[in-house]
């Protein structure tokens, strides 16, 4: 747990992992942070649930 002022301004819950996208959105879980990931990979259309590699 991050107790610095500059990361507690970002993500209340001073926990990582945190993701800052580039419109300003946080990401401050695990899970939403790797479906976001997987989307980037893939065009917006992640298998999930299935096994894929990153090619």
């Amino acid at each position: 747990m991050l107790k610095e002022p500059w990361f507690k301004a970002i993500n209340p819950k001073s926990k990582v992992p945190t993701l800052v996208l580039d419109d300003g959105r946080v990401l401050t879980e695990f899970g939403a942070i790797a479906i976001w990931l997987a989307r980037q990979v893939t065009g917006g259309n992640p298998p999930l649930g299935k096994s894929w590699s990153w090619g």
